[in-house]
């Protein structure tokens, strides 16, 4: 077990809609990795969020998730394979979900990377395959040693509902890694 390949990390971060007008979501994510081998890296992490919803107005909710990571490098191109399982709680109760996402980025320079991602939710407790699906792209900006910053679009899809609803989302977060405590 190396030092070097356990990360601990803390990203808040805000998400919008209604065209960028309206506030959608803040939230913050605290967890850890490991990387076991250069192919395989499981991480824990847990968010807090603060919601904005049509239905219910401003509620909180809780995640916990456990991911599994894979990728390799091509040339100036990264492709990650991640599973992620998860158990969210709100004013509605827990549900859990398993969610499959493929991201490609690519490296500009200066510390900056442009990415794309494709992303199925498969929520547990539903009858259907897919409950959602989102398409992202956007950047990822170094801005000194250890913190980072991420300004994307998303496309979501809800799927598994009788009318099924789009979102266009914009979202920017923040990425502090600490070192390692142990």
């Amino acid at each position: 077990m190396k030092l070097n390949d356990f990360k601990v990390h803390v990203r808040p971060g805000i998400r919008l809609k209604e065209n960028s007008t309206q506030f959608k979501v803040g939230f913050s994510d605290i967890g850890f990795s490991y990387k076991v081998h250069k192919f395989f890296t499981p991480s824990l992490n847990y968010r807090f969020s603060i919601k904005n919803r049509f239905d219910a107005g401003t509620m909180q909710s809780h995640r916990l998730n456990v991911d599994l990571k894979t990728g390799t490098k091509y040339g100036p191109f990264n492709f990650q394979l991640r599973n992620r399982l998860q158990r969210d709680t709100d004013y509605k109760g827990s549900d859990w979900a398993n969610r499959t996402k493929l991201k490609v980025t690519y490296f500009i320079g200066d510390g900056m990377w442009f990415f794309t991602s494709a992303e199925s939710w498969i929520e547990l407790k539903a009858i259907s395959y897919m409950s959602k699906y989102r398409m992202t792209f956007g950047l990822d900006l170094k801005l000194f040693k250890r913190n980072e910053i991420k300004i994307y679009y998303m496309r979501q899809g809800l799927v598994a509902e009788y009318r099924p609803e789009k979102y266009n989302i914009i979202g920017i977060t923040y990425n502090l890694r600490l070192k390692s405590i142990l």
